[in-house]
C-alpha cells in the first residue's frame, strides 16, 4: 500500500519543479537579471565619465531598462536624456545586450589653437568607447548635439547621428553629421569601424561643405576624406575633394580641386582652380602646415599676358598701367608665381621661351600701405608710369620700385 504512497508524492513534486521553473525564470528575468545588468552597466557609466551621483534606479520593462538625465563631470553642462538597454528575458542567465541606445546627448567644449578638445566640467576626456566594449548587437547614438568654442572659427555647432553593429571583433558604423555656422559647414555620411583593440577608422562621404578663413573661401564642397587613428588619438586624414567656388586674397576661382594628407604634426594639400570670369587661367598652391608655421607658395598659369593682365584688372589688382605691359600682352604661356615669407611676398613673372623674367617683393608698410620692388628686362618696358627706376645697361634690367594704397577694395599707385 506505500508504493503508490510514494509515487503520488513523486509525481506531486515533479509538478510543482516544473511549475517552480518558469516562475524562477520569469522573476530571473524581471528582478533578478536586470538588476544584474544594471550593476555591470553603471559601472561601466561611472568609467565613462558620468556623474555616479546622477545615476538613479533605471526603469525596468520587460526585456530592457533605461536611465533618464545623466550628467558628465560636476557642473551638469555635458548631459545624456535618455540611455536604454534591451536583453532578451527568455534567457536569465546570459547577460547579453541587445541593443543600447542613447538619445539626447549634449557635449560642449573648447578647441585650443593647438586642436585639443577639452569638455567644460571635466579634466579628462570621457572614455565613451568603453560603452562599445558592452558588446552589445547594436548601438545607437541620436541627436548627439556638440558645441564648441573654437580658438580658430569661433563657435560651432553640429548634430550627429549614428548606429553601430557588432561584427566578430568590430563594430561597423554609420551615421550623419550636420554642422553649419558662418565660417565652418560640415554635411557628411559617416561610414566608420572600431576594433577590439582600439584601432578605428572612418569615411566620410562629404554632400556640401563650407569653409571660411582670412585668406579666402571654398564653398560648395563636396568629396570623400578617410580619418583613421586609435584610442583618442588620430594618425592620418586623407581627402579628395573639389569646390565649385574658391576666393584667396581678393582673387576668384571655380572649380578647385583639393587633396589633403595630414598627419598631427604635418599637413599637406594641394589645390588646383580654374579662373573665374577671365579664362585661361589656372591656380595651384601648395601648402604644408605644422604646429609652428605654415608654408605655402602658388603659381598662375595664363595661355598668353593678355590673359593675367585683364584677370588681374578685373580684380582691382593691378597698379600698373596696362599700356606699360603692351609687350607683355603678346606673349604666350605666361606664369606668375608667388611665395611669402614672414615680411614680404616674393613673386616672379615669367614664359616658356623666356621672353618676360620679373623678380620682386611687395613689402606691407602698415595697414594699406605696399612698397613694390622689382626688376625687369629693358626689352619689356623702357619705362613704367608712377615708378621710380634705374637702368643697369650691362645687364639690360631695371630696377624699380613703386608705393602702392589699396582704397575701395583697389590696388592703385600711391602719389
Amino acid at each position: 500500500m506505500s508504493k503508490p504512497s510514494i509515487k503520488k508524492h513523486s509525481i506531486r513534486n515533479i509538478a510543482l519543479i516544473l511549475i517552480a521553473i518558469p516562475i524562477i525564470i520569469f522573476c530571473a528575468a524581471v528582478f533578478i537579471l536586470p538588476a544584474s545588468i544594471a550593476s555591470s552597466f553603471e559601472k561601466t557609466l561611472v568609467a565613462s565619465g558620468i556623474n555616479p551621483q546622477s545615476i538613479t534606479a533605471p526603469e525596468k520593462k520587460w526585456g530592457a531598462i533605461r536611465y533618464r538625465n545623466l550628467s558628465m563631470g560636476q557642473d551638469g553642462e555635458n548631459t545624456i536624456d535618455a540611455i536604454t538597454l534591451t536583453f532578451t528575458p527568455t534567457t536569465p542567465f546570459s547577460r547579453d545586450i541587445e541593443t543600447l541606445e542613447i538619445n539626447g546627448v549634449y557635449l560642449s567644449g573648447d578647441i585650443n589653437i593647438d586642436g585639443k578638445v577639452s569638455l567644460k566640467g571635466l579634466e579628462t576626456l570621457p572614455t565613451l568607447p568603453a560603452l562599445s566594449q558592452l558588446n552589445a548587437k547594436q548601438i545607437s547614438l541620436k541627436n548627439i548635439n556638440l558645441s564648441f568654442l573654437s580658438a580658430h572659427f569661433g563657435g560651432l555647432r553640429g548634430v550627429v547621428n549614428i548606429n553601430g553593429n557588432h561584427e566578430d571583433d568590430a563594430i561597423i558604423w554609420n551615421g550623419t553629421i550636420d554642422s553649419r555656422q558662418d565660417q565652418l559647414e560640415l554635411v557628411a555620411k559617416l561610414n566608420a569601424q572600431t576594433n577590439d583593440s582600439g584601432r578605428w577608422i572612418a569615411d566620410f562621404e562629404i554632400e556640401n561643405a563650407k569653409l571660411e578663413r582670412s585668406f579666402g573661401k571654398f564653398t560648395r564642397v563636396s568629396g570623400g576624406a578617410t580619418y583613421a587613428g586609435s584610442g583618442h588619438k588620430w594618425k592620418s586624414l586623407k581627402g579628395e575633394l573639389s569646390a565649385g567656388g574658391f576666393s584667396a586674397y581678393d582673387t576668384m576661382w571655380q572649380n578647385a580641386a583639393i587633396t589633403i594628407d595630414a598627419t598631427p604634426k604635418l599637413t599637406k594639400t594641394y589645390i588646383s582652380a580654374k579662373s573665374s570670369g577671365i579664362e585661361g587661367l589656372e591656380l595651384n598652391i601648395d601648402t604644408t602646415l605644422s604646429l609652428k608655421k605654415i608654408d605655402w607658395s602658388a603659381r598662375i598659369f595664363a595661355e598668353t599676358g593678355q590673359q593675367m593682365i585683364r584677370y588681374f584688372q578685373s580684380h582691382n589688382m593691378l597698379p600698373i598701367n596696362e599700356k606699360d605691359l603692351k609687350k607683355m600682352q603678346s606673349l604666350q604661356n605666361v606664369t606668375l608665381h608667388l611665395k611669402p615669407t614672414s615680411k614680404s611676398l616674393i613673386f616672379k613673372v615669367s614664359n616658356d621661351d623666356q621672353e618676360i623674367d620679373i623678380k620682386g617683393k611687395i613689402d606691407n608698410i602698415n595697414g594699406n600701405n605696399f612698397t613694390a620692388l622689382f626688376t625687369t628686362s629693358e626689352q619689356l618696358s623702357n619705362t613704367i608710369s608712377g615708378a621710380k627706376c634705374t637702368i643697369n645697361k650691362a645687364k639690360k634690367r631695371q630696377l624699380c620700385r613703386m608705393n602702392i594704397i589699396r582704397k575701395n577694395h583697389k590696388y592703385i599707385q600711391k602719389d
